[in-house]
């Protein structure tokens, strides 16, 4: 019978199922993975103008004056910033700080007309008349109101028409007030004249003008205007642009695994088939005819593993969007599902790894039938001719390379250091590998056990083949311990930052900032008087004066004691109440030293200027964040500080009952109704969710790397035990019992998984220690998840290959025997 060339490529289909299968599997799911993020990227795209519109309506961009410029938008200007071509609506906006009678301070209060810009702004849906207002919720239940209730501001009483939601992040809430911008104009006394308009503009723009350009003409309309570009904001865009770097990364990672095993698979069915491979070029079969015998099989097994996978990856969009939605906070359910760039992204893998199955069809193509049959179990994978010297000289220049560039401050070649070294260590691996086995040959025939030596000696010579297990578990475990360390790192510099920010596990704050009326003293009475309050502290807010006359300083006030005893100062004890602390900065400038008397004149609006004699106890390489001011800490409880008191900033509340202690301190607000309450565990925790939600996107692709990987991993060791079948019966039947076979097939499945998982968490340590060069704060190197999955590699691989093992060791010897000897 005469087979056509596609004819014989089918037949050695047929007889190779599991290959096949286990082919097409590998090449489905890693398509799929990157499928699926692909288009849940592209989907995110989509949906960030969604979010754009909940965070900032339809706005986009704000044109304006800050509050306290005391520069107000008139008629003039609002008709020159509105008349552009490009604007296709705007809104005026009114800001004041007007006082709110039930909380007897100061608010911030938003002016605002009912256009559906500016409620798209705010996410307000009722229609605000003269005599109505809209509160926030944090401020609504301050005020212990409800919708329908009356508010009084500035003397006028305001019916509550609508409350909306709080804008929390990290614990922290901005109050607010929305009234009818003609209200705010004629409450707004101080500036209330006829072409007092807006202090900003919100303009939305058509959809394909330029940002840029417009901001631009902006500008040379007015220099002094603050611009703010909605699609500019960070917090934005920072989850789609991390999905999108994420994909570009696992994507490459997931097609070099991919590719790696099929070609690992390629070479165990080669080697299967290299008799027939053989006989049919000795009886003509040309170099070309092998080729494309090789080259249609690879291409079949390429195209059913990426429609597969184009059809897994619809299925996992449909029932998984709302869950990934969730985790990067997108909302992504109405989005379909994009079939142009998902088929896009599958032509592009499918002509990768075709690219990479290439090179086994081409050597076997180009081999000759007598070095086919003679080949041994090194023939797979030609040796790597280059000398060791050359390696060497690699992996040293490599770290030179590292060194130099993080001494001259060069990312980008710390980068290529770090990735030669990777190479370098991966090549020295395989050039010192089979000496290192035959070194511990000896060792272990004596001291473990002749089946283990019999594992060793056989898995010596097919090192070379087998080398891209080893490498595929390399690569996932250098991307787990870099994701995981990335994302221990980042989780320890946000809860640093929110440490510093608050130094005790209670922060009070002021809603009515420069307006406060706290006294400062007396709610550090009451505080310390709480007995669930182990300390207690404030500070004021920053100030200028003048040292010796001659020197100008930023100053604040602290309670330098108090904040010494709560650890949040970490200075030398001082007794004296009249004490400065200054910055070795404003030290060294000025030849100051501790223990000199200092003349301070402080100055501070609403107070009078005084001046007294310091003396300075202690001077600190620089001040904490949460100190407001950069130069000068007076002491608060000095003789200087009780003629001069500026306003109130924070207090920070020491703890061993934070509940309580908020809840009593809740009660404050009766007396000091614009006191702000700040948990430090709150903000940790909801920074910390906020990281989750980002990087548990990277636990479900690593979960699925990890799969497909085991998958791959295990079906080629499967593959390759499959076609030493016909040894393992050899050496049944001269002195290995089934529980040594079975202990030859561990011991080698155990070997490579140890070099694998060894190789990359050296390798993955590496890179982390080189990054740890570019990044100044330094980076945390973690391993939590790097051992559960060595666990689960670990777990995994003895119960598949015991269950298999058993299997195989109880088969007919003599129906092994007889294995391949057609």
């Amino acid at each position: 019978m005469v087979f056509s060339i596609f004819g014989v490529a089918l037949k050695f289909f047929r007889k190779n199922t599991g290959i096949v299968l286990t082919s097409i599997i590998s090449i489905a799911l890693s398509v799929s993975l990157i499928m699926s993020m692909a288009v849940l990227s592209s989907s995110s795209q989509e949906a960030i103008v969604s979010e754009i519109e909940d965070l900032y309506g339809y706005m986009d961009l704000s044109v304006g004056y800050e509050l306290h410029d005391g520069q107000y938008i008139n008629a003039d200007l609002l008709s020159q910033l509105t008349a552009h071509e490009e604007v296709v609506s705007y809104s005026p906006v009114l800001i004041s700080d007007l006082y709110a009678n039930d909380l007897r301070t100061h608010i911030y209060t938003i002016g605002v007309d009912n256009d559906d810009l500016v409620k798209s702004r705010y996410q307000f849906t009722e229609s605000l008349e003269e005599d109505e207002m809209i509160l926030n919720y944090s401020l609504a239940n301050a005020l212990g109101v409800n919708v329908g209730d009356v508010v009084e501001v500035e003397n006028v009483h305001f019916n509550v028409v609508e409350i909306i939601p709080d804008f929390e992040f990290a614990g922290l809430v901005n109050d607010y007030v929305l009234l009818s911008r003609s209200s705010v104009k004629q409450l707004n006394l101080d500036n209330s004249n006829d072409s007092l308009e807006a202090t900003y503009v919100l303009l939305e723009l058509h959809e394909d003008a330029g940002t840029y350009e417009m901001v631009q003409q902006i500008t040379d309309i007015e220099e002094d205007l603050r611009i703010d570009i909605a699609e500019e904001d960070p917090a934005m865009s920072e989850n789609v642009s991390l999905l999108s770097q994420f994909i570009l990364v696992l994507s490459f990672l997931v097609l070099i695994i991919a590719s790696l095993f099929i070609i690992a698979n390629f070479e165990v069915y080669l080697y299967k088939y290299k008799h027939q491979l053989a006989i049919m070029r000795a009886i003509g079969g040309s170099t070309k005819q092998t080729f494309i015998i090789i080259f249609l099989q690879s291409s079949l097994l390429n195209s059913a593993g990426v429609i597969s996978g184009y059809v897994l990856s619809y299925l996992s969009y449909t029932l998984l969007s709302n869950w990934v939605g969730d985790i990067i906070r997108l909302e992504l359910a109405n989005e379909s599902f994009n079939h142009l760039v998902a088929l896009s992204y599958g032509a592009i893998c499918g002509i990768i790894i075709q690219v990479f199955m290439l090179i086994p069809a081409y050597r076997s193509s180009r081999t000759l039938p007598l070095n086919i049959i003679q080949a041994n179990e090194k023939q797979a994978i030609q040796r790597i001719h280059v000398r060791s010297k050359v390696i060497w000289l690699m992996f040293i220049g490599s770290i030179v390379i590292v060194l130099a560039s993080s001494y001259i401050s060069l990312d980008t070649g710390v980068l290529l250091g770090a990735i030669l070294l990777l190479i370098a260590i991966h090549i020295l691996f395989l050039m010192y590998v089979e000496k290192f086995l035959l070194r511990i040959l000896p060792f272990i025939q004596a001291f473990i056990s002749n089946a283990s030596f019999v594992a060793i000696k056989n898995v010596i010579p097919q090192m070379r083949t087998n080398v891209f297990i080893i490498f595929i578990i390399s690569m996932l475990f250098i991307v787990v311990i870099i994701g995981s360390s990335l994302y221990a790192t980042i989780q320890q510099n946000e809860v640093r930052y929110l440490e510093q920010q608050h130094p005790t596990e209670i922060v009070i704050t002021s809603r009515a900032d420069e307006f406060s009326s706290i006294d400062r003293y007396e709610l550090q009475r009451v505080g310390e008087r709480m007995p669930t309050v182990s300390g207690f502290s404030t500070q004021s807010e920053d100030h200028v004066g003048t040292i010796n006359h001659t020197i100008p300083m930023n100053y604040s006030m602290a309670d330098i004691q108090s904040m010494q005893g709560q650890g949040i100062l970490d200075i030398e004890d001082s007794t004296s109440n009249d004490q400065v602390i200054i910055t070795s900065e404003l030290a060294d400038k000025n030849g100051i030293e501790v223990g000199d008397e200092l003349l301070l004149s402080l100055y501070a609006e609403n107070q009078p200027n005084i001046s007294g004699e310091l003396q300075v106890t202690s001077i600190m390489e620089e001040f904490p964040l949460f100190i407001r001011s950069f130069e000068v800490i007076v002491d608060g409880r000095s003789g200087l500080a009780e003629q001069h008191e500026p306003l109130f900033d924070r207090a920070f509340v020491s703890t061993n009952n934070i509940d309580e202690t908020v809840q009593t301190l809740t009660e404050l607000t009766d007396s000091y109704p614009e006191l702000q309450i700040n948990r430090l565990d709150r903000s940790v925790e909801l920074a910390e969710e906020m990281l989750w939600q980002r990087w548990s996107l990277f636990i479900g692709a690593t979960s699925i790397m990890l799969f497909s990987v085991l998958l791959g991993v295990f079906n080629t060791l499967i593959n390759n035990i499959q076609s030493k079948r016909r040894e393992f019966a050899i050496l049944r039947t001269i002195s290995l019992t089934p529980k040594g076979i079975l202990i030859v097939i561990l011991t080698q499945v155990i070997l490579y998984i140890s070099f694998g998982t060894g190789l990359g968490v050296l390798s993955g340590t590496a890179a982390m220690l080189i990054f740890s060069l570019i990044d100044s704060s330094g980076l945390t190197l973690s391993y939590q998840i790097t051992l559960i999955m060595v666990f689960i590699v670990y777990v995994l691989a003895l119960l598949v290959f015991i269950v298999y093992g058993k299997r195989l060791a109880s088969r007919n010897i003599l129906i092994e025997m007889q294995r391949y000897n057609k």
